[in-house]
């Protein structure tokens, strides 16, 4: 019986994000530069990070180099930009504009399966956007947009792979 919960648990959850609003992988930008960027790359456009550390990811067991823009955090792998994470407007991302201090409701218009599925867990609100090839196939990366629950103002932006 326990079993038949569980599944059920996640049917219901994967039918849930299946239902959200998708990006294009390769209208991935931040401040208008292309995803695609390697660690140099990165730096000769953006200039130094206040910080750069060793980032060790728990779920691939990889460790990452992380550079730290005025907590702006962006994560490379094997000289890749594979992941990031906005907690200021100096940041943006791009496709529509998505930053950090607008209004969630703003996005209605570009993702509107998306924020019909928003959740809010322990005060903090959420919408999913999935990220998918050029060809439309599916990817295991999305972007989650935090906002505060009371106040709909973006509060962080992150990319990440299931």
């Amino acid at each position: 019986m326990k079993k038949l919960v569980i599944l059920f648990v996640l049917f219901v959850a994967n039918n849930t994000f299946s239902q959200n609003n998708s990006i294009n992988i390769t209208n991935l930008s931040i401040n208008g530069v292309n995803f695609n960027q390697t660690v140099n790359s990165f730096i000769n456009i953006f200039g130094s990070p206040s910080e750069t550390n060793n980032y060790y990811n728990e779920l691939s067991n990889e460790n990452w180099l992380e550079l730290n823009y005025n907590s702006n955090l962006f994560y490379f792998d094997e000289d890749v930009l594979i992941e990031f994470s906005l907690k200021n407007n100096t940041f943006y991302f791009v496709n529509p504009n998505i930053y950090v201090g607008m209004n969630i409701l703003d996005l209605e218009i570009f993702f509107p399966q998306s924020l019909n599925n928003k959740k809010i867990i322990n005060d903090l609100g959420f919408i999913r956007l999935d990220v998918k090839l050029e060809n439309g196939d599916d990817t295991d990366m999305f972007i989650i947009i935090n906002y505060n629950k009371n106040t709909l103002i973006v509060t962080s932006i992150h990319s990440a792979t299931s």
